[in-house]
């Protein structure tokens, strides 16, 4: 109970969790922690992390631009995990519960049918034709970049998505798991 948050981290928590995550995520969260967690609890013990700390951290980050809501529950969830760790090992008595604040999120911007039917329309397009691809095999940007000619098989009609490119290096796709996805009819030309 009256270990520093930071130490922790550093000499406990982060050596035996981070191993555990992919090296995307295990990337992401190190500069999360680094940036938004870490310097806020600094000289600040296990114990001292109670909902109303806690509240006054995110209502800190809810004045800076750069933190989205989305963002925060994450951070949040960070935080919880580490608190959870240390319990499960000595190192603090009980969890606080700390509650997820309601934020009011900001509605995604989708394209509207009449929008996708005017990208989809465009042929000679090398956007379009990434556009097809992304919309018909529903892929996000970087899986459908990370396409090669080996992962398509015209003669069974299936797409393998079994990569993607993040931060301009191949990696594993985003939620770990292979898909094999049939090609659509309309999508048929642009893939041969």
């Amino acid at each position: 109970e009256y270990v520093y948050l930071n130490d922790y981290f550093s000499t406990i928590y982060w050596r035996q969790s981070s191993p555990l995550l992919k090296a995307s995520t295990r990337y992401v969260r190190l500069r999360a922690w680094e940036a938004r967690i870490l310097p806020y609890w600094e000289g600040k013990k296990l114990c001292e992390v109670t909902p109303s700390t806690v509240n006054e951290w995110l209502a800190k980050g809810e004045g800076d631009t750069k933190c989205k809501p989305t963002y925060l529950y994450n951070l949040l969830t960070y935080l919880k995990g580490m608190l959870n760790h240390a319990k499960n090992n000595g190192a603090l008595g009980v969890v606080p519960e700390l509650k997820r604040p309601k934020y009011k999120l900001d509605k995604k911007g989708f394209l509207t049918p009449r929008e996708v039917s005017k990208i989809l329309s465009y042929e000679d397009s090398r956007a379009s034709q990434l556009a097809k691809v992304m919309f018909y095999l529903a892929l996000r940007v970087g899986e459908a970049t990370a396409l090669t000619v080996s992962d398509v098989d015209l003669v069974g009609g299936t797409v393998r998505i079994n990569k993607r490119v993040y931060r301009n290096q191949l990696d594993t796709v985003k939620n770990g798991k292979v898909a094999v996805l049939p090609i659509h009819a309309e999508l048929m030309p642009v893939m041969v």
